[in-house]
């Protein structure tokens, strides 16, 4: 089953992709991260790890930070 968008997802602007080395916080494995209208999502093929990061800025800096799960 394919997920269908909402209404306030879509838009014409493209997702940005990129790799962050050592951003998981589970391996410390290289993550690649999509950053689009929706968010923020990351993916380390190492071990699997899919979250909903999130995106800081710093001083000119970024930073990616992985927000624990509720349980």
């Amino acid at each position: 089953m394919r997920h269908q968008p909402a209404s306030d997802e879509t838009t014409t602007e493209a997702p940005r992709d990129l790799t962050v080395a050592g951003g998981c916080p589970t391996c410390d494995g290289e993550t690649e991260v999509r950053i689009g209208p929706w968010g923020v999502r990351a993916y380390c093929a190492k071990c699997a790890r899919v979250s909903r990061a999130v995106v800081l800025e710093r001083g000119g800096s970024f930073q990616l930070v992985h927000p624990a799960a509720a349980a």
